[in-house]
């Protein structure tokens, strides 16, 4: 199987400028990870023929870490580093498990609220002059 760099691929062409290294894995399958050259790649896309994948680098791989992320305005996978910009959408409670868009790492989220106020003059009181 040939493997392409999802990041630098444009739409699905799997271009040779995007290509990283051949893989010699059956039964792959998306969000599996692979550890090649020192580096960890998500697989995110999979031809139909099942000759090619498109991966994902996975810069902050560390399972020797206690893996946390804190304070994110996005759920952040602390196993990859991706961000669901669409976490803002997710409505509930996050005691269920939330599987990572990239990695497939299962994750617990806890989503924390705060509230803001902006006050701004309506009406100014009436100044009595004595």
């Amino acid at each position: 199987m040939r493997v392409y760099d999802r990041d630098k691929t444009d739409g699905f062409d799997w271009d040779e400028k995007s290509f990283l290294f051949n893989l010699d894995l059956e039964n792959i399958d998306v969000y599996d990870v692979i550890h090649k050259f020192g580096s960890y790649y998500a697989v995110c896309v999979i031809s139909a023929d099942k000759t090619k994948c498109a991966v994902h680098r996975m810069d902050m791989f560390d399972l020797d870490k206690d893996n946390e992320e804190f304070g994110c305005s996005h759920i952040k996978c602390p196993v990859c580093g991706f961000e669901d910009n669409d976490s803002w959408e997710m409505s509930g409670d996050y005691d269920d498990d939330y599987q990572c868009g990239r990695c497939g790492a299962i994750l617990q989220v806890q989503k924390n609220i705060s509230v803001t106020y902006d006050s701004y003059v309506k009406e100014l009181p009436e100044i009595r002059e004595v």
